[in-house]
């Protein structure tokens, strides 16, 4: 059965212009379900064949990017440099790499098999073996689960039950970036003044507005 274990990471630019950049796709640290992925356990032998980097584990759509190194670091995780495709050649994929690259997305999950565990004595697995299927970038840095338990009423913030407040934030961040997204992979106007606006002046707005909810929810977070 395919899992997802998502991180939070710092992403270094190698080449903006190309669209490179090095992370950490995975760590060894203890997550919200009390699991741990041992990085020399992973399996990349199929997935150098198909180093693929999705947008939220979406398997229907076209790849986002593309891994061109990953490798295990003993202790800390898997490293990976990957490589947006090309700008102009999807407008969600292009959507993407400007919220990655303006810092609005700053996480990655990777979607693998487990093959081999042991318990971790608090209710969690220590997976000593498992193959890598593929890495996504995703907007919210918790498991597919997570991501949906995140607008239910019990979902859990640091042992306590998430506020209202930031649920809401959180629903409002979410439908900012559908929104973004939406708007990106609109077809093109044959007004030019108004595909300027479009393209320029609307999308301005509603990045600073994806900014200051994401600034809300993080701030949230912290106290």
């Amino acid at each position: 059965m395919t899992q997802y274990k998502a991180v939070t990471v710092t992403s270094k630019a190698l080449d903006v212009q190309a669209g490179l950049y090095e992370l950490m796709a995975s760590t060894e640290s203890v997550d919200r379900q009390n699991d741990v992925l041992v990085s020399t356990g992973a399996d990349l032998s199929n997935y150098r064949r198909n180093p693929v980097v999705l947008w939220a584990h979406d398997y229907t759509r076209l790849p986002v990017a593309r891994a061109v190194e990953i490798d295990a670091v003993p202790g800390v995780g898997l490293r990976a440099k990957m490589e947006f495709a090309p700008a102009g050649v999807d407008a969600h994929i292009d959507a993407v790499r400007t919220l990655w690259e303006k810092g609005f997305l700053n996480a990655a999950s990777v979607g693998f098999t487990p093959k081999a565990g042991t318990p971790t004595g608090k209710g969690g697995t220590r997976f000593t073996e498992w193959e890598l299927l593929e890495f996504s970038i995703v907007p919210i840095p918790a498991n597919a689960d997570a991501l949906r338990l995140a607008f239910s009423p019990d979902v859990l913030k640091r042992g306590r039950v998430l506020s209202s407040k930031n649920e809401q934030a959180l629903r409002d961040a979410v439908d900012a970036l559908q929104a973004v997204l939406a708007q990106l992979e609109a077809p093109p106007s044959d007004d030019p003044q108004t595909e300027s606006v479009k393209s320029d002046d609307v999308s301005a707005e509603a990045i600073e507005s994806l900014d200051a909810m994401f600034k809300e929810i993080r701030n949230g977070y912290s106290r």
